[in-house]
């Protein structure tokens, strides 16, 4: 008896340590194929953010360039600085929260040259660390401010505040409304609503609270983000 139970034993050990080495190996190779689609995913979802920023760029320094505006070699400069941020500096998974904060004021000076005296800008910005973030996360909220926020005949204003506490980044943006033609914000920075929310939900689950809060004459959003994890 003590034989066939020897016997047994002796089989389903080994036969036991390969369905475990299996069911590892197909738990891992699960684990990569599905790090690998997310990957992908935030790839195509970050891509999906540069071509609408170029376009809105290049438009602003082509209206410069036809007023024959003396702005116009300054527009030339903030441009470079982007584009070498967008190039070379932000092409890693994470950046430092102070450079992707001057890219946002580059683009925004950017926008101030284009508007002239037409739009009054209030942006603030402080930081109790440098913490690490996702590039270009927070541009699109400030470009659907000036996509919306603006008008050609009416004085319009934007107030941009980003500030860091306890590990937590808020951003908080708010622009003027003009009547029934710019009340839908169904799009961010022109790449949809669903993008900047897949981005968010793909890099920070569980870890942020996007509000929105829409009236007849302003549209603001609150963004908080909780570092913690991503230091």
């Amino acid at each position: 008896m003590n034989t066939i139970l020897d016997v047994n034993i002796a089989a389903i050990i080994p036969l036991g340590f390969s369905f475990f080495k299996f069911y590892y190996n197909s738990q891992q190779r699960t684990l990569t194929l599905e790090k690998e689609k997310i990957e992908t995913e935030l790839i195509q979802l970050r891509n999906q953010v540069h071509p609408h920023f170029l376009f809105n760029t290049l438009n602003t320094l082509y209206a410069l360039i036809i007023k024959k505006s003396n702005t116009a070699e300054t527009a030339v400069l903030k441009l470079s600085r982007l584009m070498r941020y967008m190039l070379y500096e932000a092409n890693t998974p994470k950046v430092s929260l102070t450079k992707e904060i001057e890219y946002l004021k580059n683009y925004i000076d950017l926008e101030k040259l284009r508007f002239d005296d037409s739009i009054d800008i209030s942006f603030i910005s402080e930081s109790d660390k440098d913490y690490k973030i996702s590039p270009f996360l927070l541009i699109p909220f400030v470009e659907n401010a000036f996509k919306h926020g603006t008008s050609s005949s009416k004085r319009s204003w934007i107030i941009i505040n980003i500030f860091t506490r306890k590990k937590e980044l808020v951003l908080q943006v708010e622009n003027s409304k003009f009547g029934v033609t710019n009340t839908k914000h169904d799009s961010i920075g022109g790449i949809g609503f669903n993008n900047v929310k897949k981005r968010l939900q793909l890099l920070y689950p569980d870890q942020y609270t996007l509000k929105i809060k829409d009236n007849e004459l302003s549209y603001e959003i609150i963004l908080k983000l909780n570092l913690a994890k991503n230091l």
